[in-house]
């Protein structure tokens, strides 16, 4: 399930007005004056930026466990570990399974659903479905390169010669020998950018929110709070207000205590 970016954005702003901070003099918005007082409001537009990068470090580290945990995997053990369940689940909303890739260029073949610039990260390249079911075994591209060309010296290994591919760039693949069929190809994919979508009276200026125009964050309800004191921390930082970003730094900080325990 999504996290409702109108819900997180209320919460922001909620605990922005409510908490408690030492008063400075700031520039309001729209005010060609200085105004005693702190500033209790992030505009939509801050918040969109503020919510995309908060969106992105939280997928990135979510992915960086995943990636250890998949290399585990290859050793037959990696369900082992206690926390598999949980990083799992964080990275499910971006995994792409069973995407037929083309054999010859690299690239899905339907690139208008799976456009390659979405691939984020390549997790396998298999034939699971057909009757002889592999799984090519990444090399590098100079080991690729070098099994290519002598493909015929007795000294490389069948098994070699038969399921190997290299990562040409994030999002293609290059696969030797070439299949007789289209292979699959599981994927992570880019997070789609949030949105908290609204529409500006154009009279009265009033900027009202619009379900339409809006785009939830992808990350799994597990993330919710981490999110949530992410933006804090960010909201912090871009206006210098160290209080609200130690504020966010002590709540997270109880949220991975509460559930180390």
């Amino acid at each position: 399930m999504a996290i409702s970016i109108n819900k997180v954005y209320k919460e922001i702003l909620s605990v922005i007005s409510n908490e408690k901070l030492e008063k400075q003099n700031v520039s309001f918005e729209g005010s060609p004056m200085l105004v005693q007082g702190r500033r209790d409001y992030i505009t939509p537009n801050e918040f969109n930026i503020l919510a995309d990068r908060a969106q992105q470090d939280l997928f990135e580290e979510s992915l960086n466990e995943y990636k250890a945990f998949w290399i585990e995997g290859k050793k037959g053990n990696y369900e082992e570990h206690r926390d598999f369940d949980l990083i799992a689940n964080k990275i499910e909303p971006f995994r792409v399974e069973g995407v037929e890739l083309n054999k010859g260029s690299g690239i899905p073949v339907d690139f208008t659903t799976y456009p390659p610039a979405d691939i984020y990260w390549i997790e396998s390249v298999n034939n699971d479905g057909a009757s002889a079911a592999v799984v090519y075994r990444e090399v590098s591209k100079n080991y690729f390169i070098q099994v290519r060309s002598y493909s015929t010296n007795k000294a490389f290994f069948k098994k070699d010669l038969e399921h190997i591919y290299y990562r040409k760039t994030s999002n293609t693949v290059g696969i030797f020998p070439e299949p007789t069929s289209n292979p699959n190809l599981d994927f992570i994919k880019k997070p789609t950018t949030p949105k908290w979508g609204s529409i500006t009276n154009v009279d009265t200026g009033v900027v009202t929110y619009s379900l339409g125009a809006t785009v939830d964050f992808e990350l799994h309800e597990s993330e919710r709070s981490s999110l949530i004191n992410k933006i804090l921390y960010l909201a912090g930082m871009s206006t210098d207000d160290v209080q609200t970003s130690e504020m966010a730094l002590r709540n997270e900080a109880s949220n991975e205590a509460a559930k180390n325990n």
